[in-house]
């Protein structure tokens, strides 16, 4: 799958879980919203990756709240389309030359970890068929698929989490590493047999974060024909900032 020669690519943001939670704001032009249709559009996106993220205040192990945010987008960025410039969504393979080569800016669809599949693997199949394209295994701690880096015992992947690299890389779901602890990224590289991706990781050899990638895990992906995206936030991306 290659993307066009220079295209604007932005693998993350939050603004599903935020409208979810204040659910005045406008997708077209709430200034709340990091992302939101006009910033899309003077920024000249060519993609935008839209993260199911559930919030603890609602119980990160809630389908119900995966759907919820999986409809929000598809009536309130996806409907953008019916206007010139809105949101379409890319779902398949042979879309991919498209992106950055139309007016109009592509929204994929992911899940940062999958807690509110509550161990319910048909839960991930329901998800593909609903549209969403990239998986994150976890945030930053543990659930019933793996540890995240955060989790103290530092584990790798669950015999269900397991199961859930198996039907990924079976039904064609990308992975995400981002947020995945050391060892269950390890594990992963064994696992899987697709390429994956890191979609807002940094360099720990530049920022010595436990949410940044090593220079051996950056190579591990190149060599798995993936790719990582940079995450441009201060304590993350910058030595001389205190890293959090």
């Amino acid at each position: 799958m290659s993307m066009p020669d220079w295209c604007v690519a932005d693998f993350h943001c939050d603004a599903l879980s935020k409208m979810l939670m204040q659910p005045a704001l406008s997708f077209e032009d709430a200034s709340q919203l990091d992302v939101n249709l006009q910033r899309m559009q003077e920024g000249k996106v060519g993609l935008q990756a839209f993260a199911i993220y559930l919030p603890e205040v609602l119980g990160r192990g809630k389908f119900e709240h995966v759907m919820g945010q999986v409809e929000l987008y598809r009536k309130r960025v996806e409907r953008s389309q019916e206007r010139p410039g809105g949101t379409q969504t890319l779902l398949w393979r042979d879309q991919v030359p498209l992106v950055g080569q139309t007016d109009s800016p592509w929204g994929l669809v992911t899940l940062e970890g999958v807690d509110g599949l509550e161990g319910n693997l048909f839960y991930l199949e329901l998800c593909y068929q609903m549209g969403v394209r990239v998986v994150g295994i976890t945030w930053n701690y543990a659930n019933w698929a793996a540890d995240g880096v955060m989790e103290k015992r530092g584990s790798g992947l669950t015999e269900k989490g397991k199961e859930l690299v198996h039907l990924c890389n079976q039904i064609g779901m990308l992975l995400d590493v981002s947020h995945l602890s050391e060892k269950g990224f390890w594990e992963l590289v064994d696992l899987s047999k697709r390429p994956f991706i890191a979609s807002h990781s940094n360099s720990y050899s530049i920022c010595p974060h436990v949410r940044n990638l090593k220079d051996d895990q950056i190579g591990a992906i190149i060599a798995r024909e993936g790719g990582s995206g940079l995450r441009l936030c201060p304590g993350l991306s910058n030595r001389r900032v205190k890293c959090r």
